[in-house]
């Protein structure tokens, strides 16, 4: 079973690494599989084989150390023996011993630019990786990097769009405020982005979904998410400051309270924005 973070939002470029860890996993004789991949906004993740993501910086990482900058670097799959004693290893490295050899294999995308790198540990009795199967796999990687490419683009895109609008900032700024984690917070921005879609692309995050098919409906009739919840107060606030000035908008939030907006949030949003303001002042 893969487990995430629970902060890792669901997206297009997720689904396309965990399949090919899932195939490759199922595949080949692997003592140990990880998967450098890039996410979008263009900074290097790893899968490893417990499923879990690791900003590599959080353990003091500097970018080029590690095999797979010199695999990125030779551009092409590298074999390792005994990879421990390699100059360009980071230490601690868990679970690397003398007989163990390492599979290596880089990914680009059209731009030749790194999508990933994907790294099988190989150690005896098990009999090594035959071609035929290295063959496989980097047809595989091939054929999967052209999809990973695009949607990366279309995440980095997205995200780009997020920064340049109002609405969507406040929802992020007002869902840190409450605590929620920035891939939450963006996926809650998303949503905002695209409720005049009439078919939101199928690679939105789950809580980006979710708030989309819930947002019209009333906070009385019927258990919402907290992404909902949140996408519903900002908006009606940003509607009501087209009509009005922002006193009067939050006026109009605290009679909606009750039964078409969740009252604790809308408190809690108006908290929000005195802070605001006090910090402008």
């Amino acid at each position: 079973m893969l487990v995430l973070l629970p902060t890792m939002k669901e997206t297009a470029s997720l689904d396309i690494t965990r399949t090919l860890f899932n195939e490759v996993q199922s595949g080949l004789s692997a003592q140990h599989l990880s998967i450098l991949a890039r996410d979008q906004d263009l900074t290097l993740w790893s899968y490893h084989a417990s499923g879990w993501f690791t900003h590599l910086r959080s353990h003091g990482v500097p970018r080029g150390v590690g095999l797979s900058w010199v695999v990125l670097k030779q551009r092409q799959l590298q074999i390792f023996r005994n990879p421990s004693k390699h100059p360009q290893v980071f230490s601690p490295v868990p679970n690397l011993s003398p007989t163990q050899t390492q599979v290596s294999i880089p990914f680009f995308d059209s731009h030749h630019q790194p999508l990933g790198v994907l790294h099988l540990l190989h150690e005896p009795p098990n009999e090594p990786f035959e071609t035929t199967e290295l063959d496989w796999l980097e047809e595989r990687i091939k054929q999967i990097a052209p999809h990973l490419e695009q949607a990366l683009n279309a995440e980095q895109a997205l995200n780009q769009s997020l920064k340049q609008n109002t609405t969507t900032t406040l929802i992020q700024q007002f869902a840190q405020y409450l605590g929620e984690p920035q891939p939450i917070a963006n996926a809650i921005a998303w949503a905002a982005a695209h409720l005049e879609c009439n078919k939101p692309p199928e690679s939105l995050p789950l809580e980006t979904k979710q708030a989309i098919q819930q947002f019209k409906q009333r906070f009385d009739a019927a258990p919402l998410a907290q992404s909902t919840r949140i996408l519903q107060v900002v908006i009606a606030y940003q509607q009501a400051t087209q009509r009005t000035d922002p006193d009067h908008a939050i006026a109009w939030l605290r009679r909606e309270a009750g039964w078409k907006l969740d009252p604790l949030l809308v408190h809690a949003f108006e908290q929000f924005l005195a802070r605001e303001e006090t910090a402008v002042a």
